[in-house]
């Protein structure tokens, strides 16, 4: 994150643009780690469907704080705004003028969409009123196609006719258009509730399953989300032991890399952009997506060949650490395979690690493995806050199932025993439920006979000790 947002500055500085200070993710993925934002940004938008996913709050505040960080609660979609349009035009006595085409975009979009309340969609603060009239992607401001639909996804005239006289109906309820600041300060006037509990998901976590849709499930055969993070993964291992090595030799090798290294902190970025992900990819985008991984893996072996050679004892060991040997034991955790034939091995490597081995050929459409989990509460770090673990008490799990992204790949199983995916075998998400007592791993859609071979390793003593075992087999 830190790195992003740096190189974008650089960008930014070298166009002499400046930058601003309200922070949104690519596909409005919020969490709290985004906490750390705040030594850069003042305001973080999150569109109310992400927060009422999970808590689903009775009275949600327009804002609320994170630390330093003002969160602003987004909310409504351009469609809805048309639909409401409509039907004041209806109530009016008059017959609006659209397409069938156009009709019934609109009336898919109502009926599928997550709706927004209406509390999080208009209100006043401190005697000025506000209307939000859309959160979400810009071409529906353009165009009713999608990038899936290609004969159709082009600029359309009048369906931008229709867009500007559902904007013309707020303003003639005397609403003007306004900055994300603006409406900060005036919510900032009153003092701000701390920000709800909130799990990190996207702007449509119903659709997508929070990270599930990047993280594991695939709608189409070409779709790859779970393997193309875990080559990223591995193009991020490569990045830092290059960084380490260049720590290692010393001031002056580090400065005359720089600016190679700075290049390929740029191309790592770029491989993990959301594009090759989730729901609405094409193949190419996926094809993009592996190549740009592969691009950093072969410029990361490339620039290794032309370091001096590094004394041994200062280089990080290996991600096996512990006994030179892994010795063979019973199962540490209880484990099952799900949806295919395979086995799992586990594999002692010091007093307090173990690695558990998964090999499984896929047969059904939900296929990977699952651990029992014996606490109540669930313990992870959020991302961005990979240092500090949270607990999400059993009473505050949203209703059915959710996933977590588990950046550094920490899950506890226990008090005293913890799991830690290793993301660069796998970055499958990790499901929780309130309905069972099972941590899952799991793809769904991919092709039958796939075979995959992922690796956990299991830490056992305090939580504190785990924290600093996930950070560093995965690289944090």
């Amino acid at each position: 994150m830190e790195k992003s947002i740096l190189l974008n500055r650089k960008v930014l500085e070298k166009l002499d643009l400046k930058a601003a200070p309200v922070f949104f993710a690519q596909e409005g993925f919020f969490g709290p780690g985004l906490e750390v934002v705040s030594d850069w940004f003042d305001v973080a938008v999150c569109r109310d469907t992400t927060l009422r996913y999970f808590s689903d709050p009775v009275n949600p505040a327009p804002a609320y704080k994170a630390g330093r960080l003002t969160v602003i609660v987004g909310a409504n979609h351009l469609l809805n705004e048309i639909a409401s349009a409509i039907i004041a035009e209806t109530e009016n006595g008059r017959n609006p003028s659209m397409s069938l085409a156009h009709e019934a975009r609109v009336q898919e979009a109502v009926q599928s969409s997550f709706q927004s309340q209406s509390d999080c969609i208009e209100g006043e603060s401190n005697g000025t009123a506000w209307h939000w009239y859309h959160v979400g992607s810009a071409h529906h401001f353009t165009t009713t196609g999608s990038p899936q639909n290609w004969e159709n996804f082009f600029c359309d005239p009048e369906w931008m006719n229709v867009t500007a006289g559902a904007l013309l109906r707020l303003s003639e309820h005397e609403f003007q258009p306004g900055s994300i600041m603006e409406f900060a300060r005036q919510v900032e006037r009153q003092q701000l509730q701390p920000l709800i509990r909130v799990i990190e998901a996207d702007w449509s976590p119903k659709l997508t399953q929070g990270v599930y849709a990047w993280m594991g499930r695939h709608e189409h055969r070409w779709e790859a989300g779970s393997a193309l993070l875990t080559v990223i993964w591995r193009a991020r291992h490569a990045v830092r032991k290059l960084e380490w090595a260049l720590d290692c030799l010393g001031q002056e090798p580090s400065q005359r890399f720089a600016p190679q290294m700075n290049e390929i902190w740029r191309q790592l970025i770029l491989a993990e952009s959301s594009g090759p992900f989730g729901g609405s990819t094409l193949p190419i985008d996926v094809n993009s997506g592996r190549e740009q991984g592969d691009r950093v893996l072969q410029v990361c072996a490339a620039l290794r060949e032309q370091l001096p050679a590094c004394p041994r004892a200062s280089l990080r060991q290996p991600v096996r650490f512990g006994e030179a040997m892994p010795v063979t034991v019973e199962a540490v955790a209880t484990s099952e395979l799900l949806g295919g034939e395979g086995r799992i091995q586990w594999q002692r490597t010091s007093e307090s690690l173990y690695i558990c081995e998964v090999r499984l050929r896929s047969e059904d459409n939900l296929c990977g493995v699952r651990f029992k989990r014996e606490t109540e509460g669930v313990t992870y770090c959020p991302s961005c806050a990979e240092h500090k673990p949270v607990t999400i008490p059993a009473d505050e799990f949203p209703k059915g199932e959710f996933y977590l992204p588990l950046a550094n790949g920490l899950i506890s199983l226990s008090e005293k025993l913890h799991l830690i995916r290793e993301n660069c075998t796998t970055a499958v998400a990790a499901r929780v439920s309130s309905e069972d007592s099972w941590v899952r791993f799991a793809t769904s859609g991919m092709a039958e006979g796939r075979v995959f071979e992922w690796r956990f390793h299991l830490h056992c003593g305090t939580l504190e000790d785990a924290v600093a075992a996930a950070n560093r087999i995965n690289d944090i």
